[in-house]
């Protein structure tokens, strides 16, 4: 008798005994948990890094106009701390922080041209652009927690 194997004895494709599914891998679970964790993790910290951006150009703005720090405590401090108030809710939906952190930074926009006009848009590009890389990141790494978010529950 012939101990190896031919053509003929594996069976055609689709119609093989044991399959395997990438649904039923053990470690695809664990994967897909880290994966998410370590998404609202990045979107997360590019929401602070926006607040920090921001506190930065805040201080930076009052110190070059010559205003006391202390007396605009307040306006330095206001869309930091909405930026860290989202940023740490990423942790429970990070799709919603980012959207939030995208209001925030139109409103604080339109709120800006209402204000000081058209020259309000130019004025501080360096921050705006900051701004934008970290919160187009965060809107990436939102979209990464969501479709692992999906993937875990296809998995149960």
């Amino acid at each position: 008798m012939n101990n190896y194997p031919s053509a003929t004895d594996t069976p055609p494709f689709g119609q093989q005994t044991a399959e395997f599914s990438l649904l039923e891998d053990p470690y695809r679970k664990e994967v897909l948990e880290d994966n998410l964790a370590h998404a609202k993790k990045k979107t997360m910290l590019s929401l602070l890094y926006i607040g920090i951006t921001l506190f930065i150009s805040n201080v930076v703005g009052y110190t070059v106009a010559g205003a006391s720090l202390a007396d605009n405590a307040l306006d330095i401090l206001l869309v930091p701390i909405a930026f860290l108030g989202v940023g740490l809710f990423a942790k429970l939906q990070p799709m919603v922080s980012a959207i939030a952190g995208i209001v925030i930074l139109v409103a604080l926009t339109v709120l800006n041209y209402m204000a000081l006009g058209p020259l309000s848009l130019i004025a501080g590009w360096l921050y705006k652009v900051l701004c934008l890389y970290f919160i187009i990141k965060a809107v990436q790494h939102a979209k990464e927690a969501e479709q692992a978010k999906k993937e875990l529950q296809l998995l149960g």
